[in-house]
């Protein structure tokens, strides 16, 4: 700094509040660096489950970050690496920050409250907003979005966005899955277009059947052949695992809802629930997270479904063990570990809530 200014420059300056210090992690550097990856703050008020939150998240095209504000009375100092001695540097300017913003890399989610069911009947119905608009409105990156749109099978139908109901997914998965082994389609190795299913469909007999419908379905059941097309148009393979589980679902629904049923005679209700001369192998592995045991009795098992249990971590273990007093560890795993937000090793986050017993070649987790 020039010895000749130094006495009145502090007087002159004020602070810039303007600036603000947000850590800089590896995969954010990446993003920032890349010429067709632009970062966007998002403002979310409720998350993915409706739960009311005040987050800020910053998107690059496929990936999400948390921020917090992270106080500090620590000093931080920023400026090129030059001499700072000669006429040639001349600091004229400075500022302070007693917080910076934290970045956590998270898994980004679409807002499904603003989502409405569609079930078939009366689309004019629909007043949601479009694709773009959800996405932004989301606390997740383009990439993440339309990732998650498959799996919960969305559909945009005349610009709206809308979530296909379960029955109605199911009504149309039956009929694209007979219409295309009656088209001779080789649905494991060759695979067909997404038009070509759609035609299938349509022209069994369903020719109002929606086309985005039916393209919703199949990138619901369906994997894509390979993500190197060469321009060419992608081609889609069955998911028999996919499906297995989701026939398996709807067999628990209707079978072992109100009463439990022996696993045996439910494997042959799951199997008759497939098309005609459909082959997938299943095996009640296939469906954990959705069966318990009543009472621990071997060789019985009932529907729970996960929505039912609540969200805090000990009343969850709690209502567990009401309805089974022990469980194999594979089989509660998925009732549990969406408590486990810090990311523990799932061993650890159980024991925090639970007794773990060796036996044999299993764990057994109990009540403490």
């Amino acid at each position: 700094m020039n010895e000749n200014n130094n006495t009145t420059l502090y007087s002159q300056l004020e602070y810039d509040h303007g600036y603000k210090l947000i850590q800089l992690t590896p995969e954010l550097l990446d993003a920032l660096k890349s010429n067709n990856n632009a970062l966007k703050f998002k403002q979310v008020q409720t998350d993915h489950e409706g739960t009311m939150v005040d987050d800020v998240i910053l998107c690059s095209k496929n990936k999400s970050w948390n921020i917090k504000q992270k106080n500090h009375s620590n000093t931080v100092l920023l400026c090129k690496d030059e001499k700072l001695n000669g006429n040639d540097n001349c600091i004229k300017g400075y500022g302070k920050c007693t917080y910076e913003y934290e970045t956590r890399l998270t898994k980004g989610h679409i807002n499904l409250n603003v989502i409405p069911i569609y079930d078939g009947e009366e689309e004019e119905k629909l007043d949601s907003c479009n694709f773009e608009e959800l996405i932004n409105q989301s606390g997740c990156s383009m990439e993440e979005g339309i990732k998650e749109w498959e799996e919960i099978c969305g559909c945009v139908i005349d610009n709206h966005v809308c979530i296909l109901g379960e029955n109605y997914i199911h009504s149309v998965l039956h009929i694209l899955l007979m219409s295309l082994m009656a088209e001779g389609y080789d649905m494991e190795s060759q695979g067909f277009l997404i038009a070509e299913g759609i035609e299938s469909v349509q022209k069994d007999g369903n020719e109002n059947e929606k086309s985005q419908v039916i393209e919703s379905v199949i990138k619901r059941f369906f994997h894509r052949e390979n993500t190197d097309t060469n321009g060419k148009e992608v081609r889609w393979l069955i998911d028999k695992k996919k499906i297995g589980v989701w026939y398996g679902i709807k067999a628990l629904k209707k079978y072992a809802s109100k009463n439990p049923i022996r696993d045996v005679e439910f494997l042959q209700e799951w199997r008759s629930m497939f098309p005609p001369f459909m082959s997938i192998e299943i095996d009640l592995k296939m469906l954990r997270g959705h069966y318990c045991k009543p009472n621990s009795i071997q060789g019985q098992i009932k529907y729970l479904s996960k929505d039912i249990l609540p969200m805090d971590s000990k009343q969850r273990f709690k209502m567990l063990f009401q309805i089974q007093s022990q469980w194999l560890q594979e089989e509660i795993e998925p009732f549990v570990k969406d408590l486990n937000t810090r990311n523990m090793k799932i061993d650890t986050f159980i024991m925090k809530f639970a007794r773990r017993r060796h036996v044999g070649k299993q764990y057994i987790i109990q009540s403490r």
